[in-house]
């Protein structure tokens, strides 16, 4: 992972319409406007609780796209990361040696997600939108000895948020409370 004052991570998620040489442009634009990662989401339409699988599916990052894409971001010398949802997913980053996992908000509770990836011993991400002080603590735990390795990430729910909704205070509330960096 590339170290600087302030870490540029470029959110790309879904938004490539499933096509793989738009998700390659914007690595490339990304990278051009100073990105020091660059992060997808990894799922399966079948592994999240949804009724509307359909419209989940069109935007799945194919397994096979994940090595390449990786490749591509290494071309453009920016980090390549990904948000997974199930754990099959969190291995298939680990054995692509991803520098860092970003964990969802959402995932905040998924407690043998959050095991899973604590037992890599990387930097990890963890977003924690619309939770309270006990359930990030909880989300914590199993890092045991790795929680060094967690960046939490405060997050409002609202996207984008109104500036009074933005609670930017929070980050230094936090960074006292537990003692770790805050992004």
């Amino acid at each position: 992972m590339k170290r600087s004052k302030v870490y540029i991570i470029a959110e790309i998620g879904s938004n490539y319409n499933r096509n793989l040489d738009t998700a390659k442009q914007y690595i490339t634009e990304c990278s051009l406007r100073g990105a020091d990662a660059i992060k997808f989401q990894s799922w399966k339409s079948e592994d999240i609780k949804n009724t509307d699988l359909a419209t989940l599916k069109k935007y799945e990052l194919p397994d096979e796209w994940h090595q390449e894409l990786q490749e591509c971001c290494k071309s453009h010398n920016v980090d390549f990361m990904s948000t997974p949802f199930s754990i099959a997913k969190a291995r298939l980053l680990r054995s692509l040696g991803v520098p860092a996992i970003k964990i969802a908000s959402g995932d905040l509770t998924y407690y043998q997600l959050l095991q899973e990836v604590a037992s890599y011993n990387l930097p990890v991400f963890l977003s924690t939108g619309m939770s309270d002080f006990v359930e990030i603590e909880k989300a914590l735990e199993p890092f045991g000895k790795y929680r060094k390795n967690v960046t939490l990430m405060h997050c409002v729910s609202a996207n984008p948020p109104e500036l009074n909704e933005a609670n930017i205070l929070a980050i230094q509330t936090m960074t006292e409370k537990f003692q770790l960096p805050v992004g």
